[in-house]
């Protein structure tokens, strides 16, 4: 795994693949291993340490400096579920209720959603409200969509109803409007503003 740091590169020892990168606290937290990805940490000049080994593996990661807790995605019941994981006091919470696999977590910049979507005849976005527990949809359409994104007001995310090809709408103050045409984004990310937005 190769990481930029600053204005140079530099790679974490023993590590060949390692995905959805994190900075907490001066460390960076990723996901690596075959089969089943387990979470890591790890601080220039040390070597990667484990941190979590989850028994239905961690799959995508989210980082929430509010509350200082990690949401990801694993497997329990044969099914895909959001679960956040606090690292300072060793507490997780896992969602259980949803009957659908689920995918695409992000935390809502104030800490106390994690925003997802679940699979089916067409993917909508929920949300978990991590202090009752309640999922709460957010948009569901006739189309699919992905990878929500909520900065400064705005909710950012993906949708295929242009002709089947991703691209990104914004939601704000309940008013839908789309931000990119042509070719497909897998994914992207707003500035913390919300007036500029990366895409690839």
């Amino acid at each position: 795994m190769v990481l930029l740091l600053a204005i140079y590169v530099t790679e974490i020892p023993g590590v060949d693949s390692g995905k959805y990168p994190v900075w907490v606290d001066g460390y960076v937290y990723f996901l690596s291993g075959k089969p089943i990805p387990q979470l890591y940490r790890w601080k220039e000049g040390t070597s990667p340490e484990l941190v979590l080994r989850a028994l239905g593996g961690m799959h995508e990661l989210s980082y929430s400096p509010s509350i200082h807790a990690l949401a990801y995605i694993t497997k329990r019941g044969g099914k895909t579920i959001p679960a956040v994981y606090y690292p300072e006091k060793k507490v997780f919470l896992y969602q259980k209720k949803i009957k659908r696999n689920a995918r695409d977590v992000s935390f809502s910049p104030d800490g106390k959603y994690v925003y997802f979507t679940l699979s089916g005849k067409n993917t909508d976005i929920y949300r978990w409200n991590l202090s009752t527990g309640a999922i709460e949809p957010v948009l569901q359409t006739p189309a699919n969509e992905r990878m929500m994104r909520e900065v400064n007001g705005k909710k950012f995310y993906l949708s295929d109803v242009d002709g089947g090809k991703y691209q990104v709408f914004v939601m704000e103050e309940g008013k839908i409007s789309q931000i990119t045409r042509g070719e497909e984004v897998v994914d992207f990310a707003p500035s913390p503003d919300g007036k500029y937005l990366l895409v690839s």
